[in-house]
């Protein structure tokens, strides 16, 4: 499956969220990413499976490595990733285990491919089968 990673995180209102850089002095704004998020729940040593079980060596490797893949992408300027279902499914457990709902839903939304949140005009939950789904 392939994914964008440069997905804006967006707030509860749909808008999206904006961190400070510096530019040489002046101060700008830039959205803050999806990938940021999905590498730091990687790089967590969080055990998703919550049975407090120590998380192996194999299993941090292979969450470095990942992590390193999102990474090069950000960096050689696609945003475009491809990524076996496996590793889909350890990002999700892994935001899901250090990440607050917001979030969570946001990537969720974003590698079950039903649809970034297009416009901020519309509220996060609006766009989510999942959340729809769940409220039914």
């Amino acid at each position: 499956m392939k994914f964008d990673i440069t997905t804006p995180v967006r707030d509860i209102l749909g808008k999206p969220i904006m961190e400070p850089i510096d530019a040489g002095g002046t101060s700008k704004e830039k959205p803050v990413l999806l990938a940021t998020y999905i590498v730091g729940a990687l790089l967590n040593a969080a055990n998703p499976d919550r049975r407090q079980q120590p998380v192996s060596e194999a299993e941090h490797t292979r969450r470095f490595l990942l992590a390193i893949k999102l990474g090069r992408a950000l960096d050689q300027g696609s945003g475009i990733v491809k990524i076996e279902v496996k590793d889909r499914d350890t990002i999700k457990a892994c935001a899901a285990a250090v990440h607050p709902s917001l979030i969570v839903g946001q990537i969720v939304a974003v590698l079950d491919e039903d649809g970034s949140f297009a416009t901020a005009d519309e509220a996060p939950l609006e766009n989510t089968k999942h959340a729809q789904a769940s409220m039914d």
